[in-house]
C-alpha cells in the first residue's frame, strides 16, 4: 500500500485532536509529506494490521534479538506506518483504535532455522502512544528545518 502522510503541525487536526481545524477551512501543508509503500495490510477478525518484510540476515532471531534490532533500524518506521495506518482509517479516539486497530508486525525472512516464532517482532501501539508519535515529529520539525538552513 503506496502513502503520502503530511507532515504532523500542531495547525492541523491530527490523532487525539479532533476538530482542531475549522471544518471550513481546507488546511494548508506547508512542511511537506513522508512517501512510502508498506508491504502489507490486512484485516483479521475486525482489525487491520500491517505485516512488512525484512531482508536483514539476522545471526540472533530471538524474540529479544529481533526486538533490540528493530529498536535500532526500524521504530521510526513502525510509527509511520502506525500514524499511516490509522489515518487511512480514519481513527479519530481510543475506542475507535481499539476496534480496528490490529498492529504491526515485522518478518524478517532471513534467520538461522530455529523456533518459527523466531525472527517475527510485533507491536500494538495504543491511541495515545499515535498521538505521542505525531507531537514528536512536529517537535521534531524545527530542528530539521534548522539543519537544512
Amino acid at each position: 500500500m503506496e502513502f503520502l502522510l503530511p507532515l504532523p503541525d500542531a495547525r492541523l487536526p491530527g490523532l487525539g485532536r479532533p476538530g482542531q481545524a475549522r471544518a471550513r477551512e481546507r488546511p494548508r501543508i506547508e512542511r511537506g509529506f513522508l512517501t512510502g509503500a508498506i508491504d502489507l495490510v490486512f484485516r483479521h477478525e475486525g482489525r487491520h494490521y500491517i505485516a512488512d518484510w525484512k531482508g536483514d540476515l539476522l545471526l540472533d532471531a530471538s524474540p529479544a534479538a529481533v526486538a533490540a534490532h528493530v529498536e535500532e533500524h526500524y521504530l521510526l518506521q513502525a510509527r509511520l506506518y502506525s500514524l499511516v495506518l490509522a489515518r487511512v482509517l480514519g481513527i479519530s479516539d481510543a475506542a475507535d483504535h481499539e476496534r480496528r486497530f490490529g498492529g504491526v508486525a515485522y518478518v524478517f525472512l532471513r534467520h538461522r532455522e530455529g523456533d518459527p516464532a523466531d525472527g517475527i517482532w510485533f507491536a500494538r501501539p495504543g491511541f495515545e502512544d499515535l498521538g505521542r508519535y505525531e507531537h514528536e515529529l512536529d517537535a521534531e520539525a524545527p530542528r530539521r528545518e534548522e539543519e537544512r538552513a
